[in-house]
């Protein structure tokens, strides 16, 4: 999650020959007039009260008169949720500056206002006189087959988030039972994440250092070094370093230690999720669902767990055929450096190291040298950028003093750190809002991190005026760090994320971009955006060999490289192919994986009956699915972990118990990656894989879905000229 400001793309006065780098940088017109001043950022303690006191008066006036003028019979979209809505975005481009206080005592005046708005926002979805306005409506619109229209959309999200508080549910005691179920999930999801965070007494797992070849000695030098009966070896946190070393660690019988370890982490947490499990199956019955699942889609492009498993399960038939020759691969890898060992789960991510050095050598030298944060950022923002229609302009300099509305540049910025690009329409020149970069790390910042969102979100207000959006692109790089394929990866997709808040056109902000978005649909323009990143051509457009950036660079290399010849300047085209196909190595097994959290997130969310779900028997399940959905055997077929009858064990381990996504925001709808993803695929082979470039097919791309609220699997066909299918998406697995 975003976790205050972050760092910027170009920092001429910090890297000295940073603007070198960024050759597709493009200074801004000042002959042009923003139509739009930006937000300021720098907020003194009078001005945040100011603010504070001017929107909660206009939150009492706005939800007040909708009460006093509006009744169910006369309940509109337009009376009743549009005047809401708007006041919403108002106050949103008001207080928006208030995330990115750095002032202690301005801060802590911000954090008054949130305290002091919080019970009246909580009154508004409460409100047992405004329930029955917002339910007129919705079922108006239900009933005029309306939902996925913009209104429809954002009629379904006032009404669910009333639905979820329990006004569905008449008062009595079955709404108090809902309430107290509310509360107890609350409780349980604290205690499910501080579980997993500091889970008790996680053990320290000792091994030689012949044992830990393979393991970096950097990360080795991290290590606890034992004593007493581990004297002379090498202590590995399970919690926080497991996950490092097994990746690369050539022994299996440390990666298969360190996995069984993690996956005994937060015993505690398998009850608190049976208790989770069981609490919302009630929560689902008393709001008149036949189980938490159906509660949980019914508003998703799925629109029911039926629909979501039927795709989930064609995927998983489909796949395991052609896995059996991933499985084979896995097998030889491991046996290669373990003798007879056959493959488990946890050899998985040694072996797709191990074949992509031998098949694609993606090195930090012949790869990641050519990705460095400040080149290839501003470099892949302007690429994407004009691809989809805009012109990204640098506002820099004086130029950011003349901008500000206080006429001090520095107030117009997130952070010190952080850029700001003026964004136009290419060709026509019209404004269409502002980009923020701040990407480089600082302290407090997650590193090796991107993240792309809204700052300011387009919406219409009650006079007609447009607001046109600000978005960021965050991270947390070093200035020279060389870019792994991972973080490419994330990199695009944020970028991809950040442009579809950029192109929106709806009138109300909150139908912007993924917070609009079903979600099953919300991972759809990121994915697809990593896919074009990928694409050959474009890798080679947004790299450069970081040993051109300066004669100072040059000299560097040319130390550290005697006699050898510089690489080329740009990435080589055989080199992009094969960061392309890497993405091909075990992806079968990946998208494997992907039908295995599916299930099991779906299946413990339609137990058979009320009395099953209090009782479900959750770790059993998770590892039988692993299984059978995985085709590669885990703990439960290990000899030592085999019950007294020589059968599997599934209650070996219990992984579920520290994955954060079972209790925060993704459970009952873990399928929604793969739903968008076959979405995506669709797009981009049908129209971007073979022509990356056509113009006209990405303007059309960012008019037909990107800029558009309301149904978008009817924008995707729109755009496609037929409905999509799951075609493109097997291909990209490579079976077809």
């Amino acid at each position: 999650m975003h976790q205050g400001s972050w760092p910027r793309a170009v920092l001429p006065f910090l890297l000295g020959s940073s603007i070198a780098r960024c050759n597709a940088l493009a200074l801004r017109d000042t002959a042009r007039v923003a139509t739009q001043s930006p937000v300021v950022f720098s907020l003194g303690v009078d001005r945040i009260r100011e603010i504070s006191d001017y929107v909660l008066a206009q939150d009492q006036a706005v939800f007040n008169n909708i009460l006093s003028t509006v009744t169910p019979e006369t309940a509109t979209f337009n009376n009743t949720l549009a005047p809401w809505s708007r006041h919403q975005d108002e106050v949103a481009g008001l207080i928006t500056a208030f995330n990115y206080i750095a002032d202690p005592i301005a801060y802590n005046a911000t954090n008054d206002f949130f305290a002091a708005r919080s019970p009246f926002l909580a009154n508004v979805t409460n409100s047992e006189e405004y329930w029955p306005l917002v339910k007129a409506v919705y079922d108006n619109l239900a009933n005029e087959n309306k939902l996925w229209t913009p209104e429809g959309r954002l009629a379904t999200m006032f009404h669910q988030s009333r639905v979820d508080a329990g006004l569905s549910i008449p008062k009595g005691p079955d709404r108090d039972r809902y309430s107290t179920l509310v509360q107890e999930q609350q409780n349980l999801t604290r205690a499910f994440n501080a579980n997993t965070q500091q889970p008790a007494a996680p053990p320290n797992l000792f091994f030689s250092r012949e044992e830990l070849e393979g393991v970096d000695p950097q990360l080795l030098a991290t290590f606890t070094n034992g004593t007493g009966a581990d004297a002379g070896k090498l202590g590995i946190d399970v919690l926080a370093q497991a996950s490092a070393v097994i990746p690369i660690a050539k022994n299996q019988r440390v990666r298969q230690e360190l996995a069984i370890g993690y996956n005994r982490l937060a015993r505690d947490n398998v009850d608190i999720l049976k208790q989770a499990y069981a609490g919302r199956d009630e929560m689902a019955q008393l709001l008149g669902y036949p189980n938490y699942a159906a509660a949980r889609l019914q508003d998703t492009i799925a629109g029911s767990p039926e629909n979501a498993l039927a795709l989930i399960n064609e995927i998983g038939d489909t796949l395991k055929p052609s896995a059996a020759d991933s499985v084979d691969q896995l097998n030889i890898i491991v046996k290669r450096d373990n003798s007879t060992a056959s493959a488990y789960r946890w050899d998985i991510e040694y072996a797709r190291i191990a074949i992509d050095e031998a098949q694609t050598n993606l090195t930090d030298d012949n790869f990641g040298s050519y990705f460095v944060p400040t080149f290839t950022v501003p470099t892949a923002l302007q690429l994407f950028g004009q691809a989809l229609g805009f012109d990204l302009q640098l506002v820099h300099g004086s130029e950011l003093d003349a901008l500000s509305p206080t006429g001090k540049g520095a107030d117009i910025l997130p952070a010190p750190q952080a850029s700001l690009y003026e964004v136009r329409n290419s060709g026509s020149n019209d404004f269409a809002g502002y980009f923020y970069t701040d990407i480089l790390a600082r302290p407090g910042k997650i590193s090796n991190s991107t993240q792309g969102t809204a700052i300011q979100r387009a919406h219409v207000s009650v006079n007609g005026t447009r607001t046109y959006p600000s978005v960021i692109l965050n991270g947390g790089y070093y200035p020279t760090q060389h870019l792994s394929a991972e973080a490419l990866a994330n990199l695009f997709w944020q970028i991809g994320v950040a442009y579809w808040h950029l192109s929106c056109e709806s009138e109300f902000g909150d139908l912007c971009g993924d917070a609009g978005a079903p979600t099953d649909f919300s991972q759809m323009p990121g994915q697809m955006m990593e896919n074009f990143g990928f694409n050959p051509i474009v890798l080679q457009k947004v790299s450069r060999h970081w040993s051109y950036f300066s004669p100072n660079d040059t000299a560097s290399w040319k130390q550290a490289h005697a006699n050898s010849t510089q690489p080329p300047e740009t990435l080589p085209f055989k080199t992009a192919k094969k960061a392309e196909q890497s993405k091909l190595t075990f992806k079968t097994l990946d998208t494997l994986y992907k039908v295995w959290y599916s299930l099991y997130d779906l299946q413990t969310h339609m137990p058979s009956s009320r009395e099953a779900a209090k009782d479900l028997p959750i770790t059993q399940i998770y590892n039988q699915l692993a299984v059978d959905a995985c085709l590669v055997p885990w703990g439960e077929s290990l000899p030592l972990q085999r019950l007294a009858n020589g059968s599997p064990n599934y209650e070996w381990a219990w992984g579920q118990a520290t994955y954060p996504d079972w209790m925060n925001y993704w459970y009952g709808r873990w399928y929604s990656w793969t739903w968008a993803k076959v979405y995506s695929e669709d797009v981009y082979y049908a129209k971007f894989a073979n022509d990356p470039f056509n113009a006209e097919n990405w303007r059309e791309y960012r008019r037909k879905v990107l800029a558009r609220a309301g149904d978008p699997k009817q924008f995707v066909a729109d755009f496609l000229g037929r409905e999509p299918n799951t075609g493109a998406f097997y291909h990209d697995v490579g079976i077809i």
